[in-house]
């Protein structure tokens, strides 16, 4: 429609909205993909934020096109009727009152009249005073020159690049400039219509289709305060992340050491009476957990037959051997039969034949929730725990006559 304009009126042809088009929003970006790959190099980058980031790049770029369309035509030539009078400044305005003449560079010792146009420096200046130029920064200090307009160092940089394929250009510094490569995976990126065919071009939906069944399972039903935000962000295209409160939907064992941070449970995060012994680490046969000199929790080593558990000042107890000839404590007939117990599932518990024993115990589910316990001295091959099904009994039994 503008090739209908005539000369001064294309502010009648404009809409109201595009003559008060502000200038476009800049673009700031708002997270460091840096520092995430730094701290998650195995993690694919945060989808909700690449989202945001192509947003706010998309909203730039989308006003700097319309406030383009306002200044250039489809041929890239200035809008026709565009620069009126009042964009002009009032050196400029001057310059046409007096019909100037434009004489090139400035050159000393030379007569120059009022309305000479000349170039220093990369700007251009209108003489205001007739006179005989000496140094130029004195004629100008005496108000001779009025500048009328910026020199073009940094478009003419701009301009005397040669264009080529799969090329953009950018400045690298105040007046220098040069062409960067524009690859295909980059156009197709920027040419992205919206932020789920980005995350396609970006490989982010392959990636989550990669993973298995299982894995997508146990990352999903993960308490929200065991894993970042930026991790919950490249979750998002799946499910919500729960509420920080929420482990209704934790599956049994899928939180293992490797997902949870340093001292990250603490005693008052572990409820009273939860911990069976079916969730304590495996040791070795015959071991005993007590405590040592620093009240540290610890696993005392196994003895052997003939050994006895003697306590240790200011350490663990441990299974010494009784030195030749020392007494024997009183009711010990035999010592060293010292067993650990751990029944077949749904069996009883039955002393070994002979002499007497002292036992202690309990009885588990298969699950490790605590049954019932028993203790006492029988004699061998009584039977001192009843069977009962899916459980079973765990103890010792230190044989005493």
């Amino acid at each position: 429609m503008f090739d209908k304009l005539d000369n001064g009126n294309f502010g009648e042809y404009v809409s109201e909205s595009r003559q008060k088009m502000p200038q476009p929003t800049r673009y700031a970006p708002a997270y460091d993909f840096s520092d995430f790959q730094s701290n998650n190099p195995s993690d694919p980058l945060p989808g909700d934020r690449v989202d945001i980031e192509l947003g706010a790049l998309d909203l730039t770029t989308d006003e700097i096109i319309d406030n383009l369309a306002l200044i250039q035509r489809d041929d890239g030539a200035l809008r026709n009727s565009l620069v009126t009078i009042d964009s002009l400044s009032s050196a400029a305005r001057s310059l046409f009152a007096l019909g100037g003449t434009v004489r090139g560079p400035w050159a000393t010792g030379t007569a120059y009249v009022v309305g000479d146009v000349v170039s220093e420096s990369d700007k251009s200046y209108l003489c205001v005073v007739a006179h005989t130029s000496g140094t130029f920064s004195t004629d100008l200090a005496a108000d001779r020159w009025v500048l009328v307009g910026a020199g073009g160092a940094a478009l003419d940089a701009f301009g005397a690049l040669v264009p080529a394929a799969d090329r953009v250009p950018y400045f690298t510094g105040a007046d220098s400039a040069a062409l960067a490569t524009l690859t295909a995976y980059a156009r197709s990126l920027l040419g992205s219509a919206d932020a789920a065919a980005a995350r396609s071009t970006l490989g982010l939906q392959a990636a989550l289709a990669n993973l298995t069944t299982a894995e997508i399972t146990q990352l999903l039903n993960i308490n929200a305060t065991t894993i970042s935000a930026a991790q919950w962000g490249f979750l998002g295209a799946l499910t919500a992340a729960p509420a920080a409160t929420d482990l209704s939907n934790v599956t049994p064992g899928s939180v293992t050491a490797a997902l949870l941070g340093d001292n990250a449970v603490t005693t008052s995060k572990i409820a009273s009476n939860n911990v069976t012994l079916a969730k304590l680490a495996n040791g070795s046969a015959g071991q005993v957990i007590s405590y040592d000199g620093t009240n540290a929790p610890v696993a005392v080593a196994a003895g052997t037959t003939g050994q006895v558990l003697t306590a240790n000042t200011g350490a663990a107890p441990s299974f010494q051997t009784l030195p030749t000839g020392a007494p024997v404590p009183t009711g010990l007939v035999q010592v060293g039969q010292f067993k650990e117990v751990i029944t077949a599932l749904g069996a009883a518990w039955s002393l070994p034949s002979g002499g007497t024993w002292a036992y202690s115990g309990f009885r588990v589910t298969n699950s490790g929730t605590f049954d019932t316990n028993v203790s006492g001295v029988a004699a061998g091959s009584t039977q001192v725990g009843q069977l009962a099904a899916n459980t079973r009994w765990r103890g010792f039994e230190w044989r005493v006559a």
